[in-house]
């Protein structure tokens, strides 16, 4: 699964973040995601997955911008994933 973030900062940050897999057979496990961005910049990656049963996936963080400020993952962003 891809993720990405673009916090509305004109100055240098850094993300830190959580994706949350949930899978429908129970399963459950988090994977700890984050970068570095310059001004006006989107930072992105990947998380592997095993997609054979399916879930829902939930992506929370912060940025952090050289400024101060704080940007925070909009609650609720989630999408779900089908099995094989």
């Amino acid at each position: 699964m891809y993720w990405s973030v673009k916090p509305a900062t004109a100055w240098p940050y850094h993300f830190s973040g959580l994706v949350k897999l949930r899978y429908y057979s129970g399963f459950k496990r988090d994977v700890v995601v984050g970068g570095m961005g310059a001004l006006g910049s989107t930072v992105s990656g990947a998380v592997s997955m095993n997609k054979n049963n399916g879930g829902v996936a939930y992506l929370s963080g912060t940025a952090y911008a050289l400024s101060g400020s704080r940007y925070r993952v909009l609650p609720g962003v989630s999408t779900t994933f089908r099995p094989n």
